[in-house]
């Protein structure tokens, strides 16, 4: 349970009152963070004097600010998504893990300015007001982070529960060790009356620290007179968190029971198919696509004659993403990303897609993935054009690589992922069309798909291409693709439009003089304009 609080914690930082103005996104807010862990890992503490020490820590201080103010214009952004039922993009996912990586490097930097003080040989009045001191301020810190946390993180379960994810995918030891212990410390009895204690003793002895005359110990006093101790600490209990409640339990169980249902069927239908593809072993579709394919293209399946075709809503049944050839990974700059050269034997070997089937998700050649009647091609016009954008997005590509198959289809479940989750997170700067089913957010190929129909999303339509029996290739138009996808096309306005379903409830009154009533849902149907909406 203390990881769930502790993953909040690493999650999104904010203690101040900084605001940051500018408009976020995930290139800035990333970049940022590095910037910030550059500067916390060029500071030590090491065979320095207290005033010195006092003079670093303010330096840690300084980007814990501004670690403060990205991590306060973040969550507003998340709160506005939430106010209109929008779930957490796939970019969140990467930004919230770099606060959690800003927020480690902090806590342990803090820890070693906190142990230089406790080990001082010199045990006078002046060294003890430093410890003491030194001590109230790291605590304040603490109990302000706590909080922070405790009020906004703790409000959104949809936050919550990826934060949760997040901490359950760090495999390093010493940071989970790290980010428990801190879980652990503002909720114990001990801290807070502690906490209490040194607060009432630096406000009763403010004056006398200021007499001793000693730069360090005044840099200290000047430190604790921001925080307003006597309004934001003195009486203030520390909240106390119910970290798991009837709630949270019911939806534990519902998603395993669901997760294990969902497998069970999926698994005994998957392994049933009728024939094998029209495009299997077609060396002329294998050669075109190959001269329009381009890395990190969305590449979607229709397989009609596999059994799980009858049960997928939508047309597509599913979705991956080409990741490219060696020649072409270098001609745009992507050969040498960190995790693209982790994979250079396999891309070496032909294994240029990336996909998430039953047993899980891996890569596979174009030739092997051409076991369908239908390919459809979409793509960001704008990817390659951005070095580091593409970076991200192949990388984060490759990190859903070796994960199990999701069958409670839940695009905030991290350890698990699928086929459309795969895109989902890669294009995380993206605002994909989901739907809410059975509690949770979802995504379906025929979702991803829609962006190359939706104004403003800068996805394009590329190509559908389909095989016939006797194993001809046709192409399928943009207006085509678009009525298999229930998408109309309003040539008038060279829009694209969807059918909506829009309700209200209604009150009806028996008779006009008894207050005896009933309510009902009264449904009308709309055509809703496709039209990019980035929030």
């Amino acid at each position: 349970m203390n990881n769930i609080l502790t993953t909040i914690f690493l999650s999104l930082v904010i203690l101040l009152t900084s605001q940051v103005h500018a408009e976020q996104n995930m290139k800035s807010t990333i970049m940022a963070l590095h910037e910030i862990d550059d500067k916390v890992n060029q500071t030590t503490f090491n065979k320095s004097g207290a005033y010195e020490k006092l003079a670093q820590y303010q330096k840690i201080n300084e980007q814990a600010k501004k670690l403060e103010a990205i991590a306060r214009q973040y969550a507003n952004t998340l709160h506005k998504r939430a106010v209109n039922n929008l779930p957490i993009k796939g970019e969140d996912l990467s930004i919230m893990r770099a606060l959690m990586n800003s927020t480690i490097l902090l806590l342990e930097k803090t820890s070693l300015f906190t142990n230089t003080f406790k080990t001082s040989s010199k045990v006078n009045e002046i060294a003890t007001a430093q410890q003491r001191l030194a001590s109230l301020i790291v605590k304040i810190n603490y109990v302000k982070l706590y909080r922070s946390a405790v009020e906004i993180f703790f409000k959104n379960n949809e936050v919550k529960k990826v934060a949760v994810e997040i901490f359950n995918m760090i495999n390093n030891p010493k940071q989970k060790a790290v980010m428990e212990k801190f879980s652990e410390i503002p909720q114990t009895d001990q801290f807070a009356q502690s906490l209490q204690f040194e607060a009432n003793r630096f406000v009763d002895n403010h004056y006398y620290y200021l007499k001793l005359l000693n730069p360090t110990v005044t840099k200290a006093v000047v430190i604790l007179e921001q925080h307003n101790i006597e309004q934001t600490i003195l009486g203030r209990a520390i909240p106390k968190l119910k970290l798991q409640n009837v709630e949270t339990w019911f939806v534990e169980i519902w998603n395993r029971t669901t997760n294990f249902v969902s497998g069970l069927f999926g698994n005994f239908v998957g392994a049933i198919r009728f024939r094998h593809g029209y495009m299997k072993n077609h060396q002329v579709a294998v050669n075109e696509l190959y001269k329009i394919l381009r890395p990190l293209d969305i590449i979607a399946e229709k397989t009609p004659f596999a059994a799980t075709d009858f049960f997928i809503p939508g047309h597509f049944g599913h979705i991956a993403i080409y990741l490219g050839t060696e020649e072409q990974l270098k001609q745009y700059g992507l050969w040498d990303a960190p995790l693209v050269r982790k994979y250079h034997h396999l891309i070496r070997q032909g294994k240029t897609i990336v996909e998430s089937i039953r047993p899980g998700s891996r890569m596979v050649s174009l030739e092997d993935f051409l076991e369908i009647d239908e390919i459809t091609i979409i793509r960001d016009r704008n990817i390659l054009n951005d070095k580091w954008q593409a970076r991200m997005t192949a990388e984060v590509a490759l990190e859903q690589l070796w994960k199990e198959y999701d069958f409670n289809f839940d695009i905030s479940t991290l350890d698990k992922v699928v086929c459309s989750e795969v895109p989902y997170h890669a294009f995380g700067y993206k605002r994909w069309p989901t739907s809410y089913v059975l509690g949770r957010h979802t995504i379906s190929p025929d979702e991803i798909i829609q962006n190359a129909f939706t104004k403003g999303s800068g996805v394009d339509f590329i190509l559908s291409l389909k095989a016939k029996r006797d194993r001809r290739l046709n192409l399928v138009s943009k207006v085509e693709m678009a009525s298999n996808l229930d998408i109309d096309y309003n040539a008038q306005e060279d829009l694209f439009t969807k059918k909506e379903k829009k309700c209200r409830t209604v009150t009806t009154y028996r008779h006009a003089n008894n207050r005896a009533s009933r309510y009902h849902r009264r449904c009308t149907t709309y055509d809703k304009p496709l039209i990019y909406n980035d929030l």
